[in-house]
């Protein structure tokens, strides 16, 4: 019973994996990069991705990718700390 349930939570966990694999191949949660100028630092964060499409489909994704970053928000997390980050810039070089 215990390898059952060790078995069972493995593949779970694969199989969270590979969702939050496809979904950001689908284009659903992206790297997203901006600059904070006053602190001068640039960030770098995994968010929800947008799509750019006015019919219903485009507007279809649009509403469920706030789900997925909720389903898959512990992954985007750890992706975020290992990816992602702060670091400094220097202004005055551009």
């Amino acid at each position: 019973m215990k390898k059952r349930l060790i078995a069972i939570s493995c593949l779970v966990a694969v199989c969270y994996v590979l969702g939050y694999g496809i979904v950001r191949e689908r284009k659903c949660l992206v790297m997203t990069e901006y600059l904070l100028k006053e602190e001068r630092l640039r960030v770098r964060e995994v968010d929800r991705g947008f799509d750019i499409r006015t019919n219903a489909r485009g507007q279809l994704k649009n509403q469920m990718n706030g789900y997925v970053e909720m389903v898959y928000l512990p992954l985007s997390i750890v992706e975020t700390l290992v990816r992602g980050g702060t670091e400094s810039i220097d202004l005055d070089s551009e």
